[in-house]
Order: C-alpha cells, then structure tokens, then sequence
C-alpha cells in the first residue's frame, strides 16, 4: 500500500501523482488521506467524541472526488479514498504502520517553513514506520524520464536498506541506477602545500580512500546485477561532503534515496546529517528509508 495525503491544494497535486504512478509500478493500492483537523471536529453532549462541522467533512470528501479525477488517467492504478480526523501528520504517520510507503510533499504553512521543509514532511519523515519519499522540485520529474535513481553507498546497515529500496525502485521502473560513494576529503589537506610532506600524507589517504570506495562500489555492482537482470548499474566515488555531493546529483536525477539511522524515541527525531542535507538542498524527490 502507497499512501499519501491530498488537501485539494495545487501544491499536494505533485506528491499524488508522483504516488499515484509509484503504486501502479508496484501493483499496490494507493490510498488516498484526506485529514479532518481537530479544528473540525465538534463535541457532542456529554463530551462524545463524532459530530463533524458539515463544512470541514464537505470539504474533505470534495479532496477525494478531486484526487480520484486528477490519477485517473493513472494506468492500473486502483485508489480508495479515506477521511481521516486529526492533524495531516498525524494520520500519514499512523497508517504508515501499514504501509509500504508513504509520500509527502515540501510545502509548510509559513514562509519559514516552506524555505527549508515544511512541518508534515519533517514530522513523517521523523516518525513513520516505513519509507517515505518527500517529492521536491517541481515534481515533473518522474522515475519513467530515463532520469536515474541516485543512492548514496557507505557500508552501513541504514546503507544498504537504502540501496536496495533504490534498486528495486529503479528495477520497476526500469530506469538506471547510480551508486555514490562521496567522503569527506582527509583534514591533512588544509595543509597540503605546507610542506612537502603533508602533501604526500594526504595524497596517499585521498587515494587509499578511493581505492577501498571503488572496490566497494564494484562488490555491491556485481551483486544488484545478478539479483535485478537487466539493471543499469553506475558508479560515482567522490571525495566531497557526502550530502553535497548527493545534492549535486539530484540536479539530474529522478529520486536519491538516503538512509537514516534514527530507530523511535529521541533518535526517531533526528535525521543523520546527510539524509537532513540532502532532504533540504535536493532538487529532484527524496526518499527516506530508515
């Protein structure tokens, strides 16, 4: 199951159909949130809990009526709708639960928020229980433009869940798939030019590091072409801050998917520096898989 929320606003169009397509690839139903804010919800006597403001629940149907028209065109994609009551957060969060992927869009309520990442995304991506693919960028970008998917490689186990959410995504779409490698170049080069000998020391660690990134890279590339035949597997080691660089590749990609290690409670709050920066400066949709 794909889910995703829709206000009726044009800014929530791009994430449903960017979801909308993703679940036909996948044969999986896209379910369509439309949220009831508390502020729309009234209290019956005695305190009950059900009596909605007959415009807020108008509105949330009128949502629906407008998501279904806008993914029909949507080949074999089967959507249903629901009206949920609580805060758009909220709600994706709790059915992420079920669900295989949720996606969000980038937009916040202020100007503040809408400059860096708007407050549901943030919040979904801090707390859901699966995948979730915020779609940044103008949102015309689709895995199906021969745009390739990027994922950023570094060995960790949030590493490798990653790469293989990106593998099978590209898989599906048949679109190809590149594996960066990017690390911080060695602090010996602050002093390169000192001396002759910090030249060389950091020289010799910029190439180790490379070496040891591209033996990598060719493991993990013989490993995805035998599970994933007829993947086009490319490989990129880059000595440069890792979100840099996988913000640079976004420009031409169609998704870069990122790793995050938070696991519930306080860490479930914090991103790792790289999914945060490349979630902020991307400019193409990012997934985020924990």
């Amino acid at each position: 199951m794909v889910v995703v929320g829709f206000s009726g606003a044009s800014d929530s169009v791009p994430p449903l159909l960017w979801a909308a397509q993703e679940a036909a690839r996948r044969g999986s139903t896209l379910t369509v949130l439309s949220a009831v804010s508390v502020q729309g919800v009234l209290t019956g006597p005695g305190g009950d809990q059900g009596m909605v403001a007959p415009e807020a629940a108008a509105a949330a149907e009128q949502a629906l009526a407008e998501a279904r028209a806008t993914v029909a065109d949507v080949e074999g994609l089967t959507m249903e709708g629901k009206v949920v009551f609580g805060s758009p957060a909220a709600t994706l969060v709790d059915a992420s639960a079920d669900a295989d992927l949720v996606v969000v869009g980038n937009r916040g309520r202020s100007e503040l928020a809408a400059a860096v990442l708007g407050s549901v995304a943030y919040s979904v991506i801090s707390h859901a229980q699966c995948p979730v693919v915020v779609v940044r960028g103008d949102g015309t970008r689709t895995l199906t433009s021969g745009s390739p998917v990027v994922v950023g490689v570094d060995g960790s186990h949030a590493g490798r869940r990653a790469l293989e959410f990106a593998a099978s995504t590209a898989a599906r779409a048949k679109a190809p798939l590149v594996l960066l490698h990017a690390w911080e170049p060695d602090a010996g080069a602050l002093a390169a030019g000192v001396d002759a000998w910090s030249t060389v020391v950091t020289e010799e660690g910029e190439d180790a590091r490379r070496s040891s990134a591209e033996q990598e890279l060719s493991a993990v590339t013989a490993d995805l072409t035998a599970r994933y035949p007829g993947l086009t597997v490319t490989t990129q080691a880059i000595s440069q801050k890792p979100s840099k660089a996988l913000a640079a590749a976004s420009e031409d990609a169609a998704l870069v998917v990122v790793g995050t290690r938070g696991r519930g409670g306080f860490a479930g709050l914090l991103l790792g520096s790289v999914s945060h920066g490349v979630i902020h400066e991307a400019s193409c949709p990012v997934a985020v898989v924990r």
